[in-house]
């Protein structure tokens, strides 16, 4: 039972891997990116504590396990940008600063995500 379960949720991490992919990196819609991938990456917490429970980890290690998911999510999330002008998905290199301008096609980033342009 446990082997046809861990098999069913290892295809469907793939496919989210597989989706993850095309909808973020290979895609250029930046105002798809910014709406949908705080949820994509929190989903993605969710199901890897659920691929956790379900293999029977204790619920005590599910318990410490829980805030680090989202930490990560959280990090994942504030660390992502996405250029509005290119639309090219722009991962945080610095942790406690954060680009000013896109690598690809040098246009300015939203601050913060809060919609100000940097001057």
């Amino acid at each position: 039972m446990r082997d046809d379960l861990f098999s069913f949720f290892f295809a469907f991490w793939v496919l989210l891997a597989v989706a993850g992919f095309l909808l973020f990196y290979v895609s250029n819609n930046a105002a798809f990116k910014r709406r949908y991938f705080p949820w994509f990456a929190g989903f993605t917490g969710l199901f890897f504590v659920g691929i956790a429970a379900a293999m029977g980890m204790p619920v005590a290690m599910l318990a410490i396990m829980l805030p680090f998911v989202a930490l990560i999510t959280y990090l994942n999330i504030r660390g992502t940008q996405f250029c509005g002008a290119c639309g090219k998905t722009l991962l945080q290199q610095m942790p406690f600063s954060r680009a000013e301008f896109c690598s690809r096609c040098g246009a300015p980033l939203r601050d913060k995500g809060r919609g100000a342009r940097v001057p």
